[in-house]
């Protein structure tokens, strides 16, 4: 063991760098040295990474969502959220497919915030599942990536569902109807004529998009 080389490798521990502090991890564990990184270094290397903005690292980030440790989970939000990447909205979507109820929320949440039209298609999904936080979250994100195609789907929760999805349907009901009217002059009258169905408003109890 070269003790010039541990003084180095430690010093090396402070680095700012996320790829140089796990390297200088690695070169003190083959002289025998562990330095396991604190719960605060892998949130920090979390966050780093994502910074980086390197493909190879989504895989990580998104397996910290699943951590045990709760600030853990919280920088892998933070790191996942400063990764605006499609690659990274579509490792989201491949998680929430097969994540358990209790964590699907978040990870609507998330791919909501994101507002990419791919991730439309998830939670229609999800807006028909058994577990009713999990309806409700996708119901609520449905109004950030959907499109008209989506107001079929939110009426009956608006007019009929239970008391949070009445509420968060016809939040989204009148988000995409902003949306549409934001939109591109010739598109826009072709969506209206889709969502301004005066039959199907009426079906809403009190739910006015205009």
């Amino acid at each position: 063991r070269n003790k010039g080389d541990v003084a180095l490798f430690e010093k090396e521990l402070q680095n700012t760098d996320a790829s140089i502090k796990t390297a200088a991890i690695g070169a003190l564990a083959a002289q025998g040295i562990r330095k396991e990184p604190g719960v605060m270094e892998q949130a920090a290397e979390l966050v780093d990474m994502a910074r980086a903005g390197n493909a190879a690292d989504i895989p990580k980030l998104i397996a910290a969502l699943s951590s045990e440790n709760v600030k853990i989970r919280q920088a892998a939000v933070q790191a996942v959220n400063l990764n605006a990447s499609a690659e990274m909205t579509a490792g989201l979507i491949a998680k929430l497919k097969d994540a358990p109820a209790d964590v699907k929320p978040a990870l609507i949440a998330m791919l909501a915030l994101r507002g990419d039209k791919s991730a439309q298609p998830a939670l229609k999904h999800e807006m028909t599942g058994p577990d009713l936080a999990v309806r409700v979250a996708a119901i609520q994100g449905i109004g950030s990536v959907g499109d008209a195609s989506s107001v079929s789907l939110l009426m009956p929760y608006a007019s009929a569902g239970k008391a949070d999805e009445q509420k968060f349907a016809r939040d989204s009901l009148e988000r995409l109807h902003a949306a549409l009217q934001r939109g591109p002059r010739r598109p826009r009258r072709a969506l209206r004529r889709e969502v301004l169905r005066p039959t199907d408003f009426a079906k809403a109890k009190n739910c006015r998009l205009d």
